[in-house]
């Protein structure tokens, strides 16, 4: 396969380089895949890469500073608009505004493409622009089919309403004219097959790139969660009375020798990373094997849970909530049931201290962690949400929200436990990425459970699906859950045990390694490159 990717590679560079269009109707900062396409384009097929897309979110510096990769971007249409008219009036408005927008750049301000590559969904005015300038300018039109934009517009106005009706038949006509298809799933080909009669699908499914990488020293993470502090305490789910995130988190011990310059006495501290040792006290001479610092985690540490949403219909976050009150009430149920055996007869309680050292000690040994959830994406529903997490009273689960730049969301990947997938599809085809850059940093989940995501999350379950192709060394990496009581179920089950080692967590994040070991770039150099090696029209 390497020898085929150099010979790809060194026919794509032998003269000017081609140039491809990559559409996406939306904020290409909060897209990886097309972000990943643009670099593995720029990049393996030495492409010339003008990204069509919103203004938004700063996309990753590989891309920003990329010699080869051109950001086009246009101003999204006003938010105001369906304010001050009718839906359906400012529906339309919308469409005619993009239209114009993108006929005026990829016709007329944008050199020749070669190729047009288009996210799926959104779809219009999209596909109507994308297969004009391909027909005028002689270019492939190819589709990549992240899920169906009727199925998305029907969780707000049900499947029956006349626009649902009338986007899917749009949806339909307007795609059969292209010249590829790359669909996210297996089960989208199939339905694409069935449904539209598209026979060529291309299957790519969603693989981590190469900077998410796991493993992260506890120091390195404790330092990522310590620069962060600013950013997570600014949440909007943080409870005014609340500690703050270096009160309530703690990622490890640091322990070294130190000589005290007063008496020159050798003493061993073993402090909270957050405590500062005073500049005056050196390594202690002639304990070289003791002098460098050594850090390791806390048996007491809070369980870091990452969860990244979009804030939208098709990942309801309530149900995250209510679970984490489920398990608040669980470990507080465990903690005082610890507390009553280990207190004190009446006689003994009396003793000075007592109580306090019981009540130390039960804490101590609770089976089930404090919670730090990190939540992290930008959405319609996060204020509204941010309201009810900031008015629960929970004392064993701190829940942040944050937006993270694209640079540091890998690192806490990387730093974080467990992860936590709401995505539950539209359409039941298409696969949540989040949960790919999970497994790239070696992060197991717990996902919720509808039928394509057997492809990507193995749970382990009895009658669940496999591809038949799958590999047999796939091991299980994660659990899947349909409703809250499951995910609270899941959460308590996998983090019992957590001082003295969850196992069948540590268990998940080996099939998470498994699942990170097939990377983008060479998956998309298998499957998605030989479509632009050559013209297709």
């Amino acid at each position: 396969m390497a020898a085929s990717r150099r010979r790809g590679s060194s026919r794509a560079r032998a003269g000017p380089r081609r140039r491809v269009q990559v559409v996406v109707l939306g904020d290409f900062g909060r897209s990886p895949r097309m972000q990943y396409h643009a670099l593995s384009l720029a990049d393996q097929a030495s492409l010339e890469v003008d990204v069509v897309a919103y203004t938004g979110s700063t996309p990753r510096e590989e891309i920003v500073a990329h010699p080869h990769i051109h950001l086009r971007l246009i101003a999204p249409p006003p938010a105001w608009l369906n304010k001050c008219m009718p839906r359906v009036l400012a529906l339309a408005v919308r469409v005619a505004t993009q239209l114009l927008q993108l006929l005026a750049l990829m016709l007329f301000r944008l050199p020749r493409p070669h190729y047009v590559l288009l996210q799926t969904p959104p779809c219009a005015p999209s596909f109507t622009v994308c297969r004009l300038v391909s027909f005028l300018r002689n270019a492939a039109f190819i589709i990549d089919w992240h899920n169906f934009a009727y199925t998305l517009m029907g969780l707000s106005l049900g499947e029956a309403h006349f626009l649902v009706r009338l986007a899917k038949w749009y949806e339909r006509v307007a795609s059969a004219g292209a010249d590829a298809h790359v669909c996210v799933t297996n089960a989208a080909r199939d339905w694409l097959a069935r449904e539209w009669d598209v026979r060529d699908a291309t299957v790519l499914h969603d693989t981590p790139p190469a900077f998410f990488q796991p493993g992260i020293s506890a120091k390195e993470a404790h330092d990522l969660f310590l620069r962060l502090e600013p950013v997570l305490d600014a949440s909007g789910a943080r409870r005014p009375d609340e500690l703050s995130t270096r009160d309530a988190f703690c990622f490890g011990d640091f322990s070294v020798h130190l000589a005290n310059p007063r008496n020159g006495r050798v003493v061993r501290a073993s402090t909270p990373i957050t405590t500062r040792v005073p500049e005056s006290w050196s390594p202690s001479r002639g304990a070289a094997s003791l002098a460098s610092p050594r850090w390791r985690a806390r048996s007491d540490r809070p369980c870091v849970l990452v969860s990244s949403t979009s804030w939208t219909p098709d990942e309801d976050f309530g149900v995250l909530l209510k679970a984490l009150e489920a398990y608040d009430a669980a470990a507080t149920r465990e903690l005082s049931a610890s507390v009553s055996k280990t207190s004190p007869s009446s006689a003994r309680g009396k003793r000075k201290g007592g109580g306090r050292g019981a009540e130390r000690s039960a804490e101590r040994s609770a089976r089930l962690p404090n919670l730090l959830v990190i939540v992290t994406g930008k959405g319609p529903q996060r204020a509204a949400y941010e309201r009810r997490m900031s008015e629960a009273r929970l004392a064993h689960v701190f829940v942040r929200t944050a937006w993270v730049e694209s640079e540091d969301y890998p690192r806490i990947l990387s730093a974080a436990d467990l992860g936590v997938c709401l995505h539950t599809s539209s359409s039941g085809l298409d696969l949540p990425m989040k949960v790919v850059d999970m497994f790239g940093a070696g992060l197991p989940v717990v996902a919720a459970r509808y039928d394509a995501i057997h492809e990507l999350v193995a749970a382990g379950e009895k009658g669940s699906r496999r591809d038949e192709n799958e590999s047999r060394r796939r091991k299980t990496n994660g659990a899947l859950f349909s409703d809250a009581d499951e995910l609270a179920a899941a959460l308590t089950r996998l983090l019992r045990g957590w001082g003295e080692g969850a196992i069948e967590l540590d268990e998940l994040k080996e099939g998470a390694l498994v699942a990170a070991e097939t990377r983008w770039a060479e998956h998309w150099e298998e499957h998605a490159a030989p479509l632009f090696r050559e013209r297709r029209r």
